[in-house]
């Protein structure tokens, strides 16, 4: 990989921010007012006590998947109560610890209570649909909440940026290894289209640039393969 490459990816407008400090940047840029980056911020803050010891498979903090995530729906302009459920999507999910309860009624609760309804329901029917493999997802008849659908989307394309698949696995393992970067990447150029067709359809270029330019593995094969973290999901780290 040349140093060429490396800066133009740094400049890819579909790049995500990583940070709270460049989220919140990134709102006022796209207009979003200083309430809306407040709230973002208690929900940040709420959100990290809930998923700090959390990693992805690449090793990335996983508070750093849910601001990008939350970074993309940004980019698309969506609404304030977008934004918030992309951030905190994944606390519904029983791998994430919250409140020291498994009770899905219970975190509803909280969550509804300190940031309102619609993005308890966001978030509740994303982690419904997360269960959804995109090849069973039809992109001619769309039976979910777009704004899940689309929440979908850049969780999918969240994980691709910075060549994050390559680091899942080990080293040198077997290809049919299971959860595995060339496994991996095989479902991911298969899933591809599909994505890409939904974005488009939901009028979300920047999203499907994106997953364009980071579902062409023919760029891959440069990155240090050394890197690997040996797992192959995400993980708690304690």
């Amino acid at each position: 990989m040349t140093s060429k490459s490396i800066k133009h990816i740094s400049i890819l407008p579909y790049r995500p921010a990583q940070t709270n400090l460049q989220l919140y940047l990134q709102m006022l840029d796209k207009g979003y007012n200083k309430e809306d980056v407040n709230l973002v911020n208690r929900a940040y803050l709420f959100t990290i006590n809930k998923v700090h010891l959390m990693y992805r498979g690449s090793g990335k903090p996983f508070i750093c998947h849910l601001v990008g995530t939350a970074s993309l729906m940004v980019l698309c302009k969506q609404s304030i109560d977008v934004v918030l459920a992309a951030l905190m999507h994944a606390l519904y999910q029983n791998r994430v610890s919250f409140e020291g309860t498994k009770d899905i009624r219970k975190r509803r609760e909280i969550i509804s209570q300190k940031f309102g309804k619609v993005c308890d329901r966001l978030i509740s029917e994303y982690t419904e649909f997360e269960m959804t493999g995109i090849k069973d997802i039809d992109p001619n008849h769309i039976t979910v909440d777009k704004q899940v659908l689309l929440m979908r989307i850049a969780d999918e394309l969240e994980d691709l940026v910075d060549f994050g698949l390559c680091l899942h696995g080990l080293e040198g393992e077997p290809k049919e290894k299971g959860g595995s970067y060339l496994s991996r990447r095989t479902r991911k150029e298969k899933e591809g289209k599909i994505l890409i067709k939904l974005a488009n359809q939901l009028n979300a270029e920047s999203l499907a640039e994106g997953l364009e330019y980071w579902l062409d593995f023919s760029k891959y094969d440069d990155y240090p393969q050394n890197l690997k973290t040996g797992f192959y999901s995400s993980i708690a780290i304690k």
